[in-house]
């Protein structure tokens, strides 16, 4: 972190500059008599969330359904990863770290939305379809910020690279944080809903070797263990030293063959109960690829 730039300092929502709240529907040509409403700062603040829908507009930092420790952890570790040591950097840290925060939260937005859709697009209203695409504008939108953000700050680093990199990089990077906050401090929330597996796969003396962290076994285990199985799994697969041939079903460009790769697999747990049994019935001691739907692929 930079010489005398506190991180405390960063997080506090009073050091951004705050637009209005998105409200939706609301007449512009209305005529007031006084001044109406909550005049203490407290009281200012809960009121302009009474017409928050869902966000995806919001410049506040911190929204109520938001946890402030991820967000300062998310914070702290892009200085981690960067240790600026002047304020041109650090400021490029600060607006790439926030960026990457509220692409997190439109993409879960847009995850949400989905989940309340549908399964068949085809009986779609058009309501639901302009809500659809809104929801995905929003997102592509601090996709675009965050990368912007992201291609400056490795500009100044030094470290630029071809566009395809670069986004291969920056997805890396955010994988990498997701993947660390939940070690360090899984939500008791989360716990109720997912469960998550680390898989490391390296080359040692020119042998593929696979370890799962916790093992297909100690998660069954604790899943039996809860009040209610979860409902669905992460699966990142790690690949230190590039993707072997073994892995080739996950289509690796040149790039990720001799590099540090990381791969995300999200499935519903009943689907990965069935992935495990392919998996441990082809005895390769490998994972395999979400295909459940082609034959072909044992």
């Amino acid at each position: 972190m930079h010489g005398s730039t506190p991180m405390r300092h960063f997080i506090t929502d009073e050091n951004f500059p705050l637009v209005p709240e998105y409200i939706e529907d609301q007449p512009t040509d209305r005529v007031h008599s006084g001044p109406t409403g909550p005049r203490s700062p407290e009281g200012k603040a809960i009121s302009s969330l009474n017409s928050l829908k869902h966000g995806c507009r919001s410049e506040k930092t911190i929204l109520p359904d938001e946890d402030p420790g991820e967000f300062e952890f998310t914070v702290d570790w892009w200085f981690e990863h960067y240790h600026p040591q002047d304020n041109v950097a650090v400021t490029l840290v600060q607006e790439t770290a926030r960026a990457q925060w509220f692409f997190k939260r439109n993409t879960r937005r847009l995850e949400g939305f989905e989940w309340e859709l549908p399964t068949d697009p085809s009986s779609w209203t058009e309501e639901n379809h302009k809500q659809f695409n809104n929801f995905t504008r929003y997102k592509t939108t601090t996709e675009r910020a965050f990368f912007k953000c992201f291609k400056e700050l490795e500009a100044y680093y030094g470290r630029l690279d071809r566009a395809e990199q670069l986004q291969e990089r920056a997805r890396a990077a955010v994988s990498k944080l997701q993947m660390e906050w939940c070690h360090r401090d899984y939500k008791a929330a989360a716990e109720e809903l997912k469960t998550t597996q680390v898989v490391e796969v390296q080359v040692l003396d020119g042998k593929t070797v696979t370890s799962c962290y916790p093992t297909d076994q100690q998660i069954i285990k604790e899943a039996a263990q809860r009040p209610k199985p979860p409902i669905y799994l992460e699966r990142f697969v790690l690949f230190p030293n590039g993707v072997p041939p073994e892995y080739s079903w996950a289509n690796p460009n040149e790039i990720q063959k001799l590099s540090e790769t990381i791969g995300v697999q999200k499935m519903t747990y009943d689907w990965w109960l069935e992935l495990i049994k392919r998996e441990q019935a082809k005895g390769t001691g490998h994972v395999g690829p979400i295909l459940f739907l082609d034959p072909s692929i044992a």
